[in-house]
């Protein structure tokens, strides 16, 4: 029998009170109000819920129910209803939140003695803001007159503005089973048919208030920054103000150095001033911090104060006398010393006469500096030096210099005997008259010069002519005032020239030398170098020169044949004419021998076809044929001999393995040889395919795959597994394939859902399948409660898990199909509550799909109650015990009895008494509250 208890509330309240965190922030102006709980279209479950700041004014109240709850599978929030207000009613920055007031009441009398939570959240456009929870709610009755107030205190948030158009507020009231601070359910029942929330009347003024800011303008920048102003100078700084000000006031203004700068205390703004002027007057040098202050907000600025610039006082000596070529050294000064360097312009009337440079810099701390000045050319130039506005000149005069002898060119000239020359002297500048420069040449007997040549006026250069008397070297010198410039002269034999290159025709084997003479004309008295050249590189080798030693008319070299053909050698003396000669070579091959046969060893496997390439000394002029010989032609099979094509040193030819073992090849040429080692191995066992090409199993489920191998090894072998995606399927790393086994089945677990490919490989092979995990699938179902006893006018909630192929269970209570054998005896609704009709016994089952499980529901015709003595006086203050008895024993679990009281007095009576399981009766204490006739009823 189910326990009476099920059909009481409990009359115990509890009352929650909090306060919404306000922020006294200067820069926000504050309002506070109230946004109420409204609803259009109807008093119960409204379809249209609102809030605005206007009080209830209707005696009726409204209700909105939740959905039912339920403490299993998770014990989720169930919302009663969102209320939003109007864009334009939130217009600022919301900063502070009260607590949110409710009645609340049961849609059910049978849930009387169930608790709740209570979850009140304020959203702006569908985003979090604030949230307030209160738990394990009791005493809530199902009689809307003892509606039972309840608050939910907002935590603390981030203020959240709002823009009065398009930004929404919303408060959304959700309820579950009440729950514990640690989230365990409390006292009570495990699930309801849900919570009634009273609103919208005079009695029942649902409500929470909020504290709206709008800003107040602070200074948000302080501009420019630094200002820099000389001393004695005014300057102007612009602080900028946001929000735009909507009346007018005042800044205040301070400066951390007013013996540096200076700004008034307070400068005046005007409503909608968004730039205010701030004036700063400069003191005397350095650095100032000046700040503007409005509303608690602030910005600053640096003034920099630096002094009045300096001008140039000097540029001393007033003349200056510089000879041409020198230079001099004038002085700048100005009117100050400076904190940094200082730049004064310079400029020549003639830079070709007198040169400065474009400025020059004063060092800080120095009022003057030194200035170069280049005298290039006679005559006068006025240099000037300008700063800030001033400027001073001196007048610098160049005078000629006397000339010099700068070069006497070219420094080397050869020159063969018999024949003349000339060089060149210059003089250091064009003179007004002739000049005339003394010549000399030593030693004597080898050149002969004249004693003096002349570099006629207004020019700056002449020609010395050279004379040749004799084989050497002489140095010529030009001298004038103190200057000088040599060059040397060397006087050379005539030109050499090339008479013969023997012998001609040369002949020379491949890899050997042959020597080639070449002969001179006449000898010379230094080293002479002919060069060579031959046209056929690839055939013949030779150096690119060869030297006649002084004094000898014949040089040798030596060529080296490189490749079977014809080259011609020629020597070339690049002299006054260029004279060649040429010789011609012939390079023979040598004979052929064998050098080697690779690879070496060469391993195979069974039935493969490999190659060798068998390599001579040199290529010959015709074929050249090689025998070959085969020391296991069981093994190997190879032919009889190789052919290497003229012209070519190597052939590659094949061989076939017929069976595992070793063989050598040998081939063989003119008393050489070369053997070769051939290793035949048997194939290696690979993978040759995986199947199923595809395994689908439902998450949790184990697959099958069958890994096949060939061929079959003499021992046992591991085959590598791998898969794409073990978030869906795992396989083992290896599988073992026994000795002489052509394949092995290994599992594949199912992890997750979705698809992965299963490769195996061995020895180089491998072969891929698809794993499919699809969602687990249900395996088996449980009811709760099992086998329930009910009397006729209950509801019996039932609960259907479902347990799936990866082991997890789920509530199914709403999603399985629901059906009653008797329905005279109970029918059940497809949220799995049963509704007790008639008594006797019904079998309720719940199915999904093929899967189904069923449980008896007994259904009992309710036991009568009485209560004794059926009449009693009693006064005020006095108390009388009551007998109540059921007709039969209580249940298991014992049997709950409400009791009420109506008439025209009261008395106290507790709401229920439990006859104890096992027995039929139970005593109860009254007490007379008031004077009247009271009916008791149980």
């Amino acid at each position: 029998m189910a326990p009476l208890h099920r059909w009481i509330l409990s009359a115990s309240v509890l009352a929650l009170s909090g306060a919404g965190l306000i922020w006294a922030l200067s820069a926000f102006s504050q309002t506070s109000s109230d946004f109420f709980l409204h609803g259009s279209g109807g008093t119960a479950n409204p379809p249209t819920l609102f809030l605005d700041r206007a009080a209830p004014v209707a005696t009726t109240e409204k209700f909105k129910d939740s959905p039912s709850v339920n403490f299993s599978g998770g014990n989720p929030w169930k919302e009663v209803g969102t209320w939003p207000a109007q864009p334009a009613l939130t217009n600022g920055t919301l900063t502070a939140l009260s607590p949110v007031h409710v009645w609340l009441g049961l849609q059910n009398s049978n849930d009387q003695g169930t608790n709740f939570d209570l979850l009140a959240e304020v959203f702006k456009n569908g985003s979090l803001v604030a949230s307030g929870l209160t738990r394990c709610i009791t005493g809530i009755t199902r009689n809307p007159a003892s509606a039972l107030e309840v608050t939910a205190a907002f935590g603390s948030f981030t203020p959240t503005a709002f823009n009065g158009t398009t930004d929404g507020l919303s408060l959304k009231v959700s309820t579950r089973i009440g729950t514990n601070p640690d989230n365990t359910k409390c006292a009570g029942h495990n699930n309801a048919v849900g919570l009634r929330l009273y609103f919208d009347a005079t009695s029942r003024q649902a409500r929470f208030g909020t504290t709206i800011g709008s800003p107040n303008p602070v200074p948000t920048t302080l501009t420019p920054n630094p200002l820099t102003i000389t001393v004695g100078a005014t300057g102007t700084l612009a602080a900028t103000l946001s929000p735009t000000p909507t009346t007018a006031s005042t800044l205040s203004a301070s400066s951390a150095n007013t013996g540096v700068a200076t700004v008034p205390a307070s400068v005046a703004f005007a409503a909608g001033q968004t730039n205010v002027p701030v004036p700063v007057t400069a003191v005397s040098v350095g650095n100032a911090l000046i700040t503007v202050s409005l509303n608690g907000g602030s910005a600053t600025s640096t003034v920099q104060v630096t002094p009045q610039p300096p001008t140039v006082t000097s540029l001393s000596p007033g003349t200056m006398t510089i000879t041409q070529g020198g230079s001099g050294t004038l002085t700048v000064t100005i009117s100050a010393a400076q904190t940094t360097n200082t730049v004064v312009s310079l400029n020549s009337t003639a830079p070709g006469i007198a040169f400065v440079p474009s400025s020059v810099t004063v060092p800080p701390s120095q009022t003057s500096t030194s200035i170069t000045v280049s005298a290039n050319t006679p005559g006068t130039a006025q240099i000037t030096a300008s700063l800030n506005g001033s400027s001073v000149t001196s007048l610098v005069t160049v005078t000629p210099a006397q000339p010099t002898v700068v070069s006497l060119l070219p420094p080397t000239n050869p020159v063969t005997l018999g024949a003349t020359t000339t060089l060149t002297v210059t003089i250091s500048a064009a003179q007004p008259t002739d000049t005339t420069v003394a010549v000399s040449a030593t030693p004597a007997g080898i050149v002969s010069v004249p004693a003096t040549v002349t570099v006629p006026a207004g020019q700056t250069s002449a020609p010395v002519p050279v004379g040749t008397q004799a084989l050497g070297t002489a140095m010529v010198t030009a001298s004038l005032n103190s200057s000088s410039a040599e060059a040397a002269v060397q006087v050379t034999p005539r030109a050499p020239a090339l008479v013969s290159l023997l012998p001609s025709p040369l002949t020379v084997v491949v890899n050997a030398t042959g020597t080639l003479t070449v002969t001179l004309n006449a000898a010379q008295s230094t080293n002479t170098t002919a060069s060579l050249s031959v046209d056929n590189s690839n055939v013949l080798q030779i150096p690119a020169s060869v030297t006649f030693p002084s004094g000898q008319t014949h040089a040798s070299f030596t060529v080296t044949g490189v490749a079977v053909g014809n080259a011609a050698v020629t020597a070339t003396l690049n002299a006054t004419t260029m004279t060649t000669q040429t010789a011609q070579v012939h390079v023979i091959p040598p004979p052929p021998t064998v050098v080697s046969l690779l690879p070496n060893p060469l391993a195979i496997q069974q039935g493969a076809t490999g190659g060798f390439t068998l390599t001579i000394n040199a290529a010959q002029v015709a074929d050249t044929v090689i025998p070959l010989t085969n020391s296991a032609p069981s093994v190997l099979q190879a032919p009889g001999s190789v052919t290497v094509p003229a012209g070519q040193t190597s052939v590659t030819f094949p061989v076939t393995v017929l069976t595992p073992g070793n063989a050598t090849v040998t081939a063989s040429l003119n008393s050489t040889s070369a053997s070769a080692t051939v290793q035949v191995t048997p194939p290696p066992t690979v993978v040759t395919g995986l199947a199923p090409s595809t395994v689908t199993v439902p998450k949790g489920t184990p697959g099958v795959l069958h890994v096949a191998v060939s061929p079959a090894s003499p021992a046992p072998q591991n085959v590598s597994l791998t898969s794409s995606n073990t978030a869906v399927a795992t396989v083992p790393a290896t599988v073992p394939i026994p000795a002489g086994a052509l394949g092995a089945d290994f599992p594949v677990f199912s992890v997750g859902e979705g698809s992965s490919t299963i490769t195996a490989s061995l020895n180089g092979g491998s072969a891929s399948a698809t794993a499919v995990v699809t969602s687990a699938e249900l395996v088996t179902l449980t009811l709760s409660p099992q086998s329930p006893t009910v009397f006729v006018g209950q509801t019996e909630p039932f609960t259907a898990t479902g347990t799936f192929t990866d082991g997890t269970t789920k509530d199914l209570t709403t999603s399985v199909t629901w059906t009653s054998s008797n329905q005279t005896v109970a029918t059940i609704n497809t949220s799995g509550v049963a509704s007790a009709l008639a008594a006797g016994t019904t079998t309720i089952t719940a199915a999904s799909g093929s899967i189904n499980t069923s449980t008896t529901l007994t259904v009992l015709t309710p036991p009568a109650l009485s209560l004794a003595p059926a009449t009693a006086t009693l006064r005020v203050g006095q108390s009388l015990t009551f007998t109540v008895t059921s007709a039969a024993p209580a249940d298991v679990g014992g049997l709950t009895v409400t009791l009420s009281e109506s008439g025209s007095g009261s008395v106290t009576v507790p709401a229920t008494v439990v006859i104890p399981e096992g027995q039929s009766s139970a005593t109860v204490t009254v007490t007379g509250a008031s004077v009247g006739n009271i009916t008791l009823t149980a």
